[in-house]
């Protein structure tokens, strides 16, 4: 048994907004508050009355205590730490820590910022100094400052002010400040209209050098409008002994004793050069024999490799041909360590984590090839509603299409519409084997098929890495491990049974339709488990999607959230109807925007604030960037690789307001030109310049308005060209009797719609159609040369014929022809060549 000895201090410090802190049961409640959570160095703000330092140092029960000058900023510190003050300013106070429970020294700032964004900035720059000194230092920053810095930080009242969250959100990325995050409530302010999260701290990368672990609670908000920020961190004297690792001496060894193998051959091939280099310019009997030896080396390492190779080739098959001949497989080959993976940005229970299971290599090879076959037969198995993991069907069909349906969200024929998002607990986890297996046995698969099935997801032996430590060893007996590459599509083929039940459902009960206004049914889209249902709000429709819901998670082991799970309805629900469902489902009322596969969905014209996550996802990537230590190619190679790539989802299923790209790409040029003498920085070059293509004297940096232009393009290619769920609709709703080459588009279409045809013709002149069955437009697609013959032609007689309306017997009907174009076009027409067997191909 090994023991392992740590030694770990664990400090707090307490900030607080308390405007009550002349009153005794105050005082008692902060004196108790610093007691039981041992708090090191307690920062009061806003306290409202005249500091008396004697009186309040004795009574909050600490060593010595300090006033900023406008006596918006109280501190006290215990006997453990002894504090300076570098920089006593109006809106903080900068002092420099030192204590026996730290190795080095640390700087903290505590904040009391202005409601004035002018006073703000001022507030700023001064940060911007400090961090010019101390940003490679251990350095704290925290307190009230009175801004947000993204809108989700704020419920209720009037609209975020967005200029002066910019102004908040670049200081922070400028200073290479990183939110500390926290634990407890969302806001840390409310005046019971308002919510707000006012109070945070940040922190300089090289505080996670100090401190291994920082923590931040956000108390109850009992005793003031803002809640007390407690913050733990812990700090590691002594450096603890590392656990044992083979792996790490094997690597010793076989570098340091028997010699890295590749890295030899690299050596003895650098030996030969050299070698035949000094026999080329003296051939002399030595120098030959230097060579021979040098080549004789390098012969014998290679030879090395040869069997190197051949032996790991020869395991690696042998237990693959064993698995797929159903030999059961030893203990240690599906021995799997679960590792946890946080799902939100703050974790404080073990929900908020994902487990991810680390399998064995081998085990992962042969499921991997079971994966390749299977995935190949899905698209013929699996209905069209799903698209998680299946060839051919990307996620923002599903995406596209549910905002279509979410835009007649309103439409009411007899009852209101409904929209139900299902989030499924422990998806994985809760996987029935045996009824997996009636599922694969009713779509046709063989016994043997499902034999190696079992072989994959049964007896797995499990370890739990704690520290990244594996800590015990025992069996499963249900689920499926994600992180095996077969588990994904077996999930997606037990959850057919729900779609086509669900399908089954509403066939068998029209009045169960969700209003679409046009279009082809849709009742349900699936991505994986993310899973959202379209029906209407009569009590009947309810019910009986509740007690289908009911009986598939008894069925199959599933289990949904109810407290997690939504339901939307339209602006003109009444509130009676919102109850009635609320009480049946037990499901939670939601409003627009619903965020669905990572993407806001809404009605109505472009919002901004649909994009703030974004914006702040990208302010954040940039916090972890040491944007001092890159140079301008370090930094474009990031903008590149992973700024430009970070709308992408967003932008291909919506369109930007001009005020958002123009600030993805403000944040971009601020990034790129940045430099740490000074915030204010001059840009050498227009953005326009740097976002042309490398040979015509840019950096190929992506131009976002070009971007989505290039994705509404790309959405209208694949409307005319795919036959998806979501093009299927699109056509059958806005495409009644006239070919989708002649769209037109209201105000009253969706905005996808919209943006769509605004780009059509512009990608209609360059699509070909070879003729197969003919289907294509006779008069408005391009199958004839350069041009449709609307536009070579000036007849009366256009209509909305198919090419094959002027066939006849797998021939051109002339007759046809010379009603409706000139003989010259006909002629040209019948020496055209008709492919009947096929469809129509379009280049």
């Amino acid at each position: 048994m090994r023991i392992f000895l740590f030694n770990f201090v664990m400090i707090s410090f307490l900030t607080w907004n308390c405007r009550g802190i002349g009153s005794k049961p105050t005082q008692r409640h902060v004196y108790n508050t610093c007691r039981m959570n041992k708090v090191k160095l307690l920062a009061i703000l806003e306290p409202k009355v005249a500091f008396d330092e004697n009186f309040f140092t004795r009574r909050l029960g600490f060593h010595k205590a300090v006033s900023n000058c406008s006596n918006f900023i109280w501190l006290f510190a215990d006997f453990d730490l002894d504090f300076e003050v570098v920089w006593d300013h109006e809106q903080f106070i900068h002092v420099v820590i030192r204590s026996n429970l730290f190795r080095k020294p640390i700087w903290c700032t505590f904040v009391y910022d202005s409601c004035s964004r002018s006073e703000r900035r001022n507030l700023w720059d001064c940060i911007f100094q400090i961090a010019s000194v101390n940003a490679q230092e251990p350095w704290l920053i925290g307190g009230d400052f009175n801004i947000i810095m993204s809108a989700q930080e704020k419920r209720g009242g009037a609209q975020p002010k967005f200029k002066a969250m910019e102004d908040f959100a670049d200081m922070v990325l400028e200073c290479g400040l990183i939110d500390a995050g926290f634990e407890g409530a969302t806001h840390t302010w409310s005046n019971r209209i308002t919510w707000e999260r006012l109070d945070r701290f940040l922190y300089s990368e090289a505080w996670l050098d100090t401190f291994t672990t920082t923590r931040v609670i956000h108390l109850s908000r009992t005793w003031s409008d803002h809640a007390p920020l407690l913050i733990y961190m812990e700090s590691n004297l002594v450096k603890p002994p590392s656990s044992f690792r083979l792996k790490q001496h094997l690597k010793w060894w076989n570098k340091n004793v028997f010699g890295d193998l590749f890295d030899n051959i690299k050596k003895a091939q650098e030996q030969v050069l050299i070698s035949e280099s000094l026999y080329d310019a003296a051939p002399s009997d030595a120098n030959l024999t230097d060579l021979n030896r040098a080549n004789a080396d390098l012969t014998k390492l290679l030879a090395m490799e040869e069997d190197f190779w051949r032996q790991k080739a020869t395991y690696v098959l042998i237990a693959v041909q064993d698995f797929f001949c159903c030999t059961p497989m030893p203990k240690n080959f599906k021995a799997t360590s679960i590792a946890l993976i946080p799902k939100v940005l703050n974790p404080s229970v073990w929900t908020d984590y994902r487990p991810i299971s680390l399998c064995n290599v081998s085990n992962k090879i042969c499921s991997k090839i079971m994966n390749d076959r299977l995935s190949r037969i899905l698209p013929r198995i699996i209905a069209p509603s799903q698209s998680g993991f299946v060839g051919g069907r990307l996620i923002s069909d599903n995406i596209l299409l549910a905002q279509e349906l979410i835009h007649t969200l309103d439409e009411k024929r007899r009852y209101e519409n409904v929209v139900y998002k299902l989030d499924m607990a422990k998806a994985y986890d809760r996987v029935q084997w045996q009824f997996l297996y009636n599922v694969l046995r009713k779509m046709g698969f063989n016994e043997k098929w499902i034999q190696l099935v079992k072989n994959c997801i049964e007896q797995c032996w499990f370890s739990v890495l704690v520290n990244g430590d594996k800590a015990g060893f025992f069996s499963s007996s249900r689920g499926l491990r994600q992180g095996d590459p077969i588990s994904p599509l077996l999930f997606i083929i037990l959850a057919e049974y729900l779609a086509r039940g669900l399908d089954q459902l509403f066939h068998r009960n029209q009045a169960l339709r969700y209003n679409s206004k046009g279009g082809s049914d849709v009742n349900h889209l699936s991505f994986a488990d993310d899973i959202i249902i379209f029906s209407n709000a009569s009590r009947r429709s309810i019910r009986k999607t509740v007690d289908f819901l009911d009986s598939y998670q008894r069925i199959s082991g599933q289990l949904i959230n109810i407290g997690k799970s939504s339901f939307i309805v339209g602006n003109k629900c009444s509130s009676l109807i919102k109850q009635r469902i609320q009480n049946i489902t037990g499901f939670v009322s939601q409003s627009l925007p619903l965020t669905y596969l990572g993407t806001p969905l809404h009605k109505g014209n472009k919002k901004c604030i649909l994009y703030d996550d974004l914006i702040t996802r990208m302010r954040a990537k940039l916090l972890g960037w040491k944007q001092s230590m890159l140079s301008h190619g370090g930094r474009l190679a990031l903008i590149k690789s992973t700024l430009c790539s970070m709308p992408l989802h967003l932008i291909q299923v919506l369109n930007p307001p001009k005020a958002i790209l123009h600030c993805i790409e403000q944040i971009m040029a601020k990034f790129f030109w940045s430099t740490t003498d000074q915030h204010k920085k001059l840009h050498w070059s227009k953005w326009k310049t740097i976002c042309q293509p490398v040979e015509e004297g840019g950096l190929g940096i992506w131009r976002m308005s070009d971007v989505v232009t290039a994705f509404t393009f790309k959405l209208w290619w694949r409307f005319w060209s795919e036959n998806s769920l979501w093009a299927k609709f699109l056509k059958a709703k806005y495409c009644k009797g006239t070919p989708p080459s002649c769209p037109k588009a209201s105000i009253h279409n969706s905005p996808n719609w919209r943006r769509m045809c605004k780009v059509h013709s512009n990608v209609q002149e360059h699509i070909f159609w070879i003729l197969g069955n003919g289907m294509v437009s006779f008069w408005f697609d391009n199958w004839i040369g350069e041009q449709t013959l609307s536009q070579i032609t000036n007849s009366p007689n256009v209509g909305f014929e198919s090419v094959n309306y002027y066939w006849r017997d797998g021939t051109w009907d002339k007759q046809k022809l010379d009603r409706v174009v000139p003989p010259n076009i006909s002629e040209m027409i019948c020496n055209i060549p008709i492919l009947q067997a096929a469809d129509d191909i379009i280049k």
